[in-house]
C-alpha cells in the first residue's frame, strides 16, 4: 500500500531520526561530563571537610597547649581564674569541633568512594592544586561552541520539524486521499504435500482508492487550524528556550571570569587571617591579649580559609559545567568525544 497524496511519514523519517542519533551521541557525552561534574563535587566537599578536620585538630593542639600553660600561669598567680576557665572553655568548644568534624569527613569520604567505587574501608591520600589555571572564557565562544557540540541545538531543530511534521499530517488527512494497493501471491492444493507446489496459480490484484469526503462539518479545517496554532506555541515556546539558555550560558561565563579574581583575593585574604592570628598568639603567651580577642580572630582565620577553599571549588564546579555546556576542554584546547563504535560493538 502506498499513499499517493496522504501524509509521507518516511520523508519526516529521513529528517528527524539521523538528528535524533546524531543528538543521542551527544547527549550520552552531556552523561558522561555530568558524571565528572558530581565527582568534583564529592571530590571537593571531602577535601573541604579534610581541611576543616586538620583545622580543627591543630586548634585542638593549640588550645589543649593554652590550656597546659594557663594551668600553670594560674598556679603561680600570673592570670586569674576567670582567665583560665575561658581558656578551658576555648579547649573544650575545640575538641568537639574535632569530633564533629571527624564524622562528616567520614560521611564524606564514604560517599565518595561509593561514587567512585570504592570500599568504604578506602582510605584516600588527596593531592589538592590550589592554584587555579589563568583562565578567561569568551561569551561569543562559549555560546558557538555550545550550539555547535552540545545536544540543545539538536534537540531544538527536531522540535521544529516535528512541528511542521504534524501540520503537514493534518493539512494531508483533508479533502481527497488516494491509494494504490498491490497484492502478490501464489497458492496450490493436493492430497500431499508435494503437490501443493506443482501448477501454482498467480494471484496479483492492483487497484487505486479514493476517499472524498463528502461532508465533515469543518472537521478536517479544525484539525489543520488546531496543528497550526499548537505549531505557533511550539515555535514561541522554543524561541524562549533559546534565550532562557543564552542568559544561562552568558551568567555562567560571567560567574566563571568572575571565580578566578575571587580565588585570589580569598587566598590573600587567608593569608592576611593567618599572620595576624600567629602574631595573636604570641601576644597571648606574653600576656598583652585576651583569650576572647585571640578566639575572634581565630575563627577569622578559619572563615578565610574555608571561604578561599570554598571559592577553588567554586572555580572547578563552575569550570566543569562549562565543559558539560559546551562539550569542549578549555585547558587542554580539544573537543570531548566520545568512540561510538566501540560502544556499539
Amino acid at each position: 500500500m502506498q499513499s499517493l497524496r496522504g501524509h509521507n511519514r518516511f520523508h519526516w523519517s529521513r529528517k528527524i531520526e539521523p538528528k535524533q542519533y546524531e543528538a543521542a551521541k551527544r547527549e550520552y557525552i552531556e552523561r558522561m561530563e555530568q558524571t565528572n561534574l558530581t565527582a568534583v563535587t564529592y571530590f571537593w566537599n571531602y577535601a573541604s571537610l579534610k581541611e576543616r578536620y586538620e583545622r580543627a585538630l591543630k586548634n585542638f593542639t593549640e588550645s589543649k597547649r593554652l590550656f597546659e600553660a594557663g594551668q600553670t600561669r594560674f598556679l603561680s598567680g600570673a592570670i586569674t581564674r576567670d582567665q583560665l576557665m575561658q581558656i578551658e572553655v576555648t579547649f573544650l568548644n575545640d575538641s568537639l569541633s574535632m569530633s564533629s568534624t571527624r564524622v562528616s569527613l567520614r560521611t564524606s569520604l564514604n560517599r565518595l568512594c561509593s561514587y567512585i567505587g570504592y570500599q568504604d574501608d578506602t582510605e584516600l591520600n588527596l593531592i589538592i592544586d590550589y592554584n587555579v589555571p589563568d583562565l578567561t572564557l569568551d561569551y561569543d565562544d562559549v555560546l558557538e561552541r555550545a550550539l555547535k557540540n552540545s545536544s540543545f541545538q539538536l534537540e531544538q531543530e527536531i522540535s521544529y520539524i516535528d512541528t511542521e511534521r504534524s501540520v503537514s499530517q493534518a493539512k494531508s488527512n483533508r479533502g481527497i486521499s488516494a491509494q494504490i494497493n498491490a497484492r502478490f501471491g501464489m497458492s496450490g492444493s493436493g492430497g500431499r504435500l508435494d503437490d501443493t507446489f506443482v501448477s501454482l496459480k498467480d494471484q496479483e490484484v492492483i487497484g487505486v482508492q479514493l476517499n472524498i469526503p463528502i461532508l465533515d462539518w469543518g472537521l478536517a479545517r479544525g484539525r489543520v487550524r488546531m496543528a497550526e496554532a499548537n505549531a505557533e506555541t511550539t515555535r514561541n515556546r522554543l524561541e524562549q528556550n533559546m534565550i532562557d539558555y543564552r542568559q544561562d550560558l552568558f551568567t555562567q561565563v560571567m560567574q566563571f571570569n568572575d571565580q578566578r579574581s575571587r580565588c585570589d583575593i580569598s587566598k590573600r585574604a587567608a593569608e592576611l587571617a593567618e599572620d595576624s592570628y600567629q602574631l595573636a598568639l604570641s601576644n597571648f603567651s606574653s600576656g598583652s591579649m585576651t583569650m576572647s580577642q585571640l578566639d575572634q580572630l581565630k575563627d577569622k582565620r578559619d572563615s578565610a580559609f574555608s571561604s578561599y577553599l570554598s571559592n577553588v571549588a567554586s572555580f572547578w564546579n563552575s569550570y566543569f559545567r562549562i565543559r558539560r555546556a559546551t562539550l569542549y576542554d578549555y585547558i587542554t584546547g580539544t573537543d570531548i568525544t566520545a568512540e561510538f563504535d566501540k560502544l556499539i560493538k
